[in-house]
């Protein structure tokens, strides 16, 4: 081979004096390999000046291996720890979607059972909210002489007796809770006495 510097490994020329200079190549505290350069000093038969300068420059060669190395190990393990924590994080969400999955199915479940409950019920059952009925079932609905969905949308107010309106709203205003009797008004306008519950 020709030239200041050898192949690694390659056997040095018999009639050449040279030089191989070896640089460990450490990686948090652990030797992971070595970098060896082989350099001919008599190369160009240079001075003694010439010589040292090329071994000097065979050194730093081996050294500058070994940093370029190390720095590609460590741009690949930081690659591979950034993949570890993205890997880890869609684990977690994976796992998130699944549970929240699974109560969204138990919530359905519950309120389909605890609907069909109410809806097969013989009591007359309604349920406000902000005032509006949002939910009454067929019971009530016979009950109180409506079809079919017509009472939900209503005001609660429609379904009370002129008479214990202004009771039913001194309740409501105090925030009282508990059962109480009072005077509905059924569609045909005719007034029967129920009792409900207030929470």
């Amino acid at each position: 081979a020709q030239g200041p510097f050898l192949a690694a490994g390659a056997p040095p020329p018999s009639e050449r004096a040279t030089a191989m200079f070896e640089e460990p190549i450490v990686y948090q505290g652990q030797k992971i390999g070595i970098v060896r350069v082989l350099a001919d000093p008599s190369y160009n038969n240079g001075t003694l000046a010439a010589q040292r300068r090329q071994i000097l420059l065979a050194a730093s060669v081996a050294f500058l291996f070994a940093l370029a190395i190390v720095a590609t190990v460590v741009r690949l393990n930081l690659r591979l720890a950034r993949s570890a924590v993205i890997e880890a994080a869609n684990v977690r969400l994976k796992a998130e979607i699944v549970e929240r999955r699974q109560a969204n199915e138990a919530l359905r479940a519950s309120e389909t059972q605890y609907r069909e409950l109410l809806e097969g019920s013989t009591q007359g059952m309604i349920i406000h909210k902000d005032g509006r009925v949002v939910f009454a079932n067929a019971a009530a609905e016979r009950f109180l002489g409506y079809r079919k969905g017509e009472i939900v949308g209503l005001s609660r107010l429609d379904l009370i007796a002129d008479q214990d309106v202004e009771r039913i709203n001194s309740f409501a205003a105090n925030r009282q809770e508990g059962w109480m009797e009072f005077r509905s008004k059924r569609k045909d306008g005719s007034t029967v006495w129920t009792e409900g519950t207030a929470s």
